[in-house]
């Protein structure tokens, strides 16, 4: 009992002093990984009765999550000084094309999702908002306003700058003096 008790208490100290482990990095990760997966929800998405299935399940728990990994970003940024700002600007460099590649994976979701109910006959509510869901998930902007309903709308074939941007949270600008 007492070797449990000493392990335990062990163990908590290691949690306390490595603290909650929100680094940039980690971040900017989860936000990707939870628009990936939003994207192969999107996929099984080939009807209305299978967008049904999707609304009443699945985008229930990624809109728990998303809600879970905003709150997480707001706490991170909180009280953010000028040497934490650098880094979560190198981690977002660091990350940049990973955030174009799920950009265009969460455009390409999105017009494929258009195609299907434009080529459906009858009811289209669960189909469109299965398309729309990840529109209303992005991430708000912590450093420079970016328009994040760029990427939204056409399929874009050529690298652009807003390809991304609301997937994770935006650069901060240092002001020059």
């Amino acid at each position: 009992m007492r070797r449990t008790l000493t392990a335990m208490i062990a163990g908590l100290c290691l949690v306390c002093a490595t603290g909650c482990g929100d680094t940039p990095e980690v971040l900017i990760h989860d936000c990707l990984v939870f628009f990936n997966e939003v994207c192969d929800y999107q996929l099984r998405a080939v009807d209305e009765e299978s967008a049904k299935r999707l609304n009443e399940v699945e985008f229930k728990v990624l809109k728990v999550k998303n809600e879970a990994l905003k709150e997480r970003i707001k706490m991170r940024f909180a009280n953010i000084d000028k040497e934490q700002k650098k880094d979560y600007n190198d981690a977002w460099l660091d990350y940049y094309d990973e955030k174009v590649a799920t950009g265009y994976r969460v455009n390409r979701s999105v017009n494929r999702l258009d195609a299907i109910i434009r080529n459906t006959s009858g009811p289209k509510e669960e189909l469109t908002k299965v398309r729309d869901f990840p529109k209303s998930m992005l991430i708000d902007g912590a450093g420079t306003a970016g328009d994040s309903n760029a990427m939204f709308g056409r399929l874009i074939t050529t690298q652009s700058a807003n390809m991304g941007d609301g997937l994770v949270p935006n650069r901060f600008e240092f002001k020059k003096k």
